[in-house]
């Protein structure tokens, strides 16, 4: 794996596209999951997961408003 260098700001939406495999899953784990005490993430990469928002997509809005406004959601897919 290369070795990248990339500053995100704090509070902006972004998006990672790289091929499969590539690590970007890791990298969320790495860089966000310890930084942020309060999150929410969804990993869609889980087949019962997938499974979930496939027959129920409303899941989203159920996990999401039991969030305080503002909260991160990390969402993997």
């Amino acid at each position: 794996m290369s070795k990248r260098t990339v500053t995100l700001k704090n509070n902006y939406s972004f998006s990672i596209f790289s091929p499969r495999g590539s690590g970007k899953s890791t990298f969320i784990k790495k860089v966000f999951l310890s930084e942020i005490p309060d999150h929410l993430t969804i990993d869609l990469l889980d087949p019962k997961e997938e499974a979930t928002f496939q027959t129920n997509p409303n899941e989203l809005i159920h996990r999401t408003a039991k969030k305080p406004p503002k909260s991160d959601i990390i969402l993997v897919g």
